[in-house]
């Protein structure tokens, strides 16, 4: 279990995460629009960002104890791979060996995304493309073996075919998983899934994703509401069986600014 305990982060003069109190366990999705805070809070829980106030908890224990705990926690945020000035391939083989995992079957993985060991011997991680960087390191986290995985936006930059790949590791994975993304194509593939959202720094849920299938957006607030979250200083609810917006139909929760502005 992750645990959030009223955890904020100011970064500079802006509050990127607001009192955000949760537990993190089995299989999570995190939507929310860019600029969120969904990346924040992800290297928050990895210990790259050190909350302002509150604490984050791993298994029970604070983050600054267990930073750098073999087979613990790991995400597919960029900077952790960028540590060495060594090839991809051999930062890899670095992670797989530090983690007792299967570097073989990660590169295996990688060749059925057309990533082959020559490209990842001859470039370092950075040198890599936007969504070759984005496959490269989903899918170490992924084969990691690690108790807990973090996913940020494991989908961005990747064309149809390549996400419907990401997605089925993502079914396949058997251990506390938490994906964060902006797309809401995924709320009809995660069954048994539980969903949070994030607008502005705020989380919200968790709601159960086969709740959220049938779950439309109205502004306002309603006393049907699954769910109620604030944009912009305005309510915003998730209600079941009435007139409103299908939340799959919107493709993107960046969309939602749109409904509330028209509405406004």
């Amino acid at each position: 279990m992750i645990e959030f305990e009223n955890v904020s982060v100011v970064l500079g003069k802006s509050e990127i995460l607001k009192n955000i109190n949760c537990k993190i366990g089995d299989k999570c999705l995190l939507l929310g629009p860019n600029g969120s805070g969904k990346t924040t809070l992800i290297r928050t829980a990895v210990g790259l960002v050190k909350p302002t106030r509150g604490r984050v908890l791993i298994d029970g224990k604070e983050v600054e104890r267990v930073v750098g705990g073999v087979g613990l926690v790991t995400s597919n945020i960029e900077e952790l791979f960028h540590i060495l000035r060594i090839s991809t391939y051999d930062c890899i083989r670095l992670f797989c060996d530090l983690l007792s995992a299967d570097a073989d079957l990660v590169f295996e993985k990688l060749a059925d995304f057309g990533i082959d060991t020559k490209l990842l011997k001859k470039r370092k991680i950075w040198e890599l493309s936007s969504g070759q960087r984005k496959i490269v390191t989903s899918v170490v986290a992924l084969l990691s073996g690690c108790r807990h995985v973090l996913l940020d936006e494991p989908f961005e930059q990747l064309d149809p075919a390549r996400k419907l790949k990401i997605l089925g590791l993502i079914q396949e994975f058997n251990a506390n998983i938490l994906v964060s993304t902006h797309e809401t194509w995924l709320i009809d593939q995660l069954k048994g899934w539980n969903v949070y959202f994030m607008f502005e720094g705020k989380l919200y849920g968790p709601v159960s994703v086969d709740i959220m299938k049938n779950a439309k957006i109205v502004v306002g607030r309603s006393d049907k509401s699954v769910l109620t979250f604030e944009i912009s200083g305005r309510p915003v609810s998730l209600v079941l069986h009435e007139e409103g917006i299908s939340i799959s139909q919107i493709m993107t929760l960046d969309k939602v600014y749109e409904i509330a502005l028209v509405a406004r």
